[in-house]
């Protein structure tokens, strides 16, 4: 997709520019000052533009990311650990927000040619969004278990692959729908007093009306993320560096159902005799269709279009992001 922004077109290569610069200054040195503690230490630096096509919404969503991952990897490359930092602006916004501060780190338990095994934790420090709404610390602990097999035909190298990603989700903000019977409880069942809870007690309680004048209330037990999906690559023998993947991946998400109890006055995750916390299950499917071209050792450019299985008013919802970045060791 072309970015019809010039000032954007000049930023990103500048980017790449200072990257490449930089990333010879540090060959040139042999070695960064953080390699004389963490020898397997990297680091890289990326700019993005992120177009985001919303059929309902009145505009699309524009923005640029500007980000630095640094990390290493230890115990013969068996953990990796990074961090990435940030920046981003809407482009119909003069502001540019913080991004949280994300950390995470993998670790290869098992592998072999075809698969591996590999525990994971992700954690996002405190920030404040666009919005200006402070989050609080989110976290995702999980295992992600890939397979791959790849080979090599005369007209490049050919690879198909699955996985498979469950992870328990923490977040001390995390909202979720507060239910009456397993359906969510609007603001009419209060006025119309068919909920037994007064509306002086919601702010106490910590419920609060969505968008959809359904109340929320902060989730008291762990949410759960699956993801399945599969993959097709192609990395063509006429230009190296450059590949092409498709995915296709479902997401379920399982929120836990929360629900006031007269008896109690208190709201406490629903349970029945047979399971002792009850979800609501949201399922969607994604797909994304990704080239990239390394255009050396250092600099490397990507493009990412996905969109998501269903239409909205018969158009679809997309999202297509190109970045540019430089490994600058």
């Amino acid at each position: 997709m072309l970015i019809r922004n010039k000032n954007l077109t000049a930023l990103i290569g500048g980017v790449a520019f200072a990257g490449s610069a930089a990333a010879a200054e540090l060959a040139a040195t042999k070695a960064a000052p953080i390699q004389s503690i963490f020898p397997n230490a990297y680091s890289e630096v990326e700019l993005s533009h992120h177009l985001k096509r919303q059929p309902a919404a009145s505009a699309d969503n524009s923005r640029v990311d500007a980000t630095y991952k640094l990390g290493s990897t230890f115990f013969d490359n068996t953990l990796d650990s990074f961090f990435v930092v940030g920046t981003r602006k809407y482009v119909d916004s003069a502001r540019f927000e913080a991004k949280a501060v994300d950390w995470e780190t993998y670790l290869t338990a098992y592998s072999n040619d075809f698969m591996a095994i590999k525990p994971y934790v992700l954690a996002s420090l405190p920030h404040v969004d666009h919005a200006g709404n402070h989050q609080n610390t989110k976290g995702r602990f999980g295992v992600q278990l890939p397979l791959n097999y790849e080979v090599s035909t005369p007209a490049g190298a050919v690879s198909l692959g699955a996985y498979y990603d469950g992870a328990a989700r923490i977040n001390n903000s995390h909202k979720v729908k507060l239910t009456e019977n397993g359906e969510p409880v609007t603001r009419s069942q209060v006025e119309e007093s068919r909920f037994a809870l007064s509306s002086d007690r919601m702010p106490q309680l910590g419920l609060v009306p969505n968008s959809a004048d359904e109340y929320e209330v902060q989730a008291q037990a762990l949410a759960v993320r699956q993801e399945a999906g599969v993959t097709f690559g192609y990395k063509p023998n006429i230009l190296q560096g450059l590949a092409f993947e498709w995915r296709t991946r479902h997401i379920l998400d399982s929120d836990p159902l929360m629900e006031y109890d007269p008896a109690t006055e208190k709201v406490a995750p629903r349970s029945n005799n047979l399971i002792k916390q009850e979800y609501r299950h949201l399922g969607r499917t994604n797909h994304r269709l990704r080239a990239k071209y390394d255009i050396n050792e250092t600099l490397y450019v990507h493009n990412d279009f996905s969109f998501e299985n269903k239409l909205v008013d018969d158009k679809l919802n997309y999202m297509n992001v190109l970045a540019v970045g430089a490994r600058l060791f």
